[in-house]
């Protein structure tokens, strides 16, 4: 079970681990087993041996195959500020602060793709993805309801307005 508390743009991360859990790693728990620490980490979402992780501009796919020394595998650049991440599936959806939302397909970690993006009418603070619908909280303009479809994309330029999207089932 994980737990997380956001102080502005500082997320805390606590975990809980089962009880005899800690004899896996000899000692207590939960403790620190290794650190990257080049850039501010807002938000992460994890899958195997990858770490998506909410780093400023940017959202990081980081190998952490071995805890003690995570390493940056790929990294997409956003056009604002990673403040949440939620993972569904081989689809990584941020809040990306002004920009609002962000759908990055995260199918091959080593070569992360934007496929999508929603502007919100604020700030984009968080979000949710359940089954067909992305849900994102908007810091000035409340819950913003979404499909979880990627948006499309020709030659760079996203096809249709913001009420008029053009979309591939995912």
């Amino acid at each position: 079970m994980r737990a997380r508390a956001t102080f502005g743009r500082l997320a805390v991360l606590a975990l809980t681990i089962l009880p005899g859990a800690s004899t896996a790693f000899g000692g207590s728990c939960p403790q620190r087993l290794g650190q990257w620490a080049f850039r501010t980490a807002s938000s992460v979402a994890v899958s195997g041996d990858t770490a998506h992780v909410g780093a400023g501009s940017a959202v990081l796919g980081m190998d952490v195959s071995d805890p003690t020394h995570p390493t940056v595998r790929a990294q997409v650049l956003l056009a604002s500020s990673a403040v949440q991440v939620a993972l569904a599936g081989s689809r990584l959806y941020v809040a990306d602060w002004d920009a609002g939302l962000r759908v990055v397909d995260v199918t091959d970690p080593s070569a992360p793709v934007e496929v999508g993006s929603h502007g919100t009418p604020g700030i984009a603070w968080d979000v949710a993805v359940s089954g067909e619908l992305a849900l994102v909280a908007d810091h000035q303009a409340g819950l913003q309801v979404t499909t979880s479809c990627e948006v499309v994309f020709m030659d760079g330029f996203e096809v249709g307005d913001a009420t008029a999207w053009s979309f591939v089932e995912p």
